[in-house]
């Protein structure tokens, strides 16, 4: 029973990092019609600066569209979105994202052992309820311009 869960979260995270990669990528598409904004802002959990590394996602609420910031040392981030800061005006879910599980110097199979056993020191810091848009209950009205995205999480 646990492998198959164990099986389901590599896919799961494997999956993610292919997502936030296509979707930081350098060019491609470009945003539906529509206002853009400009999102920079800082994520701190329990006063302190989210670890850097970890990623914040916003998924537009009628598109589906995610646009991903890292979390620098700060705890700052600049939002993209198709590669670009420009970001459509609209509702977001909000969430974060650890650092890809196993940051083991180069070594791939301890990263796969890592991953496959569940363990990740960097998921471990922010509580699993804010990993997911379901659970988060964050969220961010982004307005035409300039916008600052702050969040305060706490457990």
């Amino acid at each position: 029973m646990f492998g198959i869960f164990r099986t389901e979260l590599l896919i799961g995270l494997l999956g993610l990092l292919f997502a936030v990669a296509i979707g930081c990528g350098g060019g491609g598409g470009s945003l539906p019609p529509g206002e853009t904004g400009k999102v920079k802002g800082k994520v701190t959990y329990n006063g302190a600066p989210v670890p850097v590394g970890w990623t914040i996602v916003f998924m537009h609420d009628e598109t589906s569209q995610t646009g991903t910031g890292t979390v620098e040392t700060d705890g700052s981030f600049t939002l993209l979105m198709q590669g670009g800061s420009k970001i459509l005006a609209g509702d977001y879910k909000v969430c974060l994202t650890p650092p890809a599980p196993g940051d083991t110097d180069g070594d791939a199979a301890a990263a796969m052992e890592k991953a496959m056993a569940g363990q990740s020191d960097a998921a471990a810091a922010i509580p699993v309820k804010f990993h997911k848009y379901g659970t988060s209950e964050l969220t961010f009205n982004v307005k035409p311009g300039d916008n600052e995205a702050n969040f305060d999480l706490e457990d």
